[in-house]
């Protein structure tokens, strides 16, 4: 999590590619910041703070998953139909 001139998302996300896209929310009575969720791998977030500094990003806070979800992982572990009946595949 960070925040973030939402000018320099674009560059964000290409330095951060994470799971899809990063989550952009707007800061209560702020136009000049937005608030920035993102994953990435934890090595990749310490090797590149700099380049998040340089973008001008504040507050960040880095803070490891609780759970991710990856499908493959938990279709092997679970069964397809579990994984569909629980809802982590279609």
């Amino acid at each position: 999590m960070l925040h973030v001139d939402p000018a320099r998302v674009a560059d964000l996300a290409a330095l951060f590619p994470g799971l899809a896209a990063p989550t952009v929310l707007p800061l209560a009575g702020r136009d000049d910041l937005v608030a920035v969720h993102m994953v990435t791998e934890a090595v990749t977030f310490w090797t590149r703070l700099q380049d998040l500094r340089a973008l001008g990003a504040t507050g960040i806070v880095a803070l490891p998953p609780d759970a991710l979800v990856d499908e493959r992982r938990a279709v092997r572990c679970v069964g397809r139909r579990t994984a569909r009946r629980v809802g982590i595949v279609g």
